[in-house]
């Protein structure tokens, strides 16, 4: 189960959600938004937030059991933050 989960880049300015996404693969997923994102506007704002000095915080906001969906559960906290 802890391989399943919703987290969050949370921004070290306001402490508020940038972005919410899923991974399979515990914090391997999460981590590389911080090195690589396929999302152009999670890079820019990345490399932005390091030429502050500063980058996103990894933020688990839910495990996800098997038996539950993890693509609604994305959906629910998208549409939360």
């Amino acid at each position: 189960m802890k391989n399943r989960l919703i987290y969050a880049l949370v921004c070290p300015v306001t402490n508020e959600p940038h972005y919410v996404g899923k991974s399979t693969q515990g914090m391997i997923r999460p981590a590389s938004h911080l090195s690589t994102s396929h999302n152009e506007k999670i890079r820019e704002w990345v490399n932005d937030l390091k030429l502050f000095g500063t980058s996103p915080e990894i933020r688990v906001i839910e495990y996800v059991p098997e038996e539950i969906d993890i693509n609604g559960r994305e959906r629910y906290w998208i549409s939360k933050y």
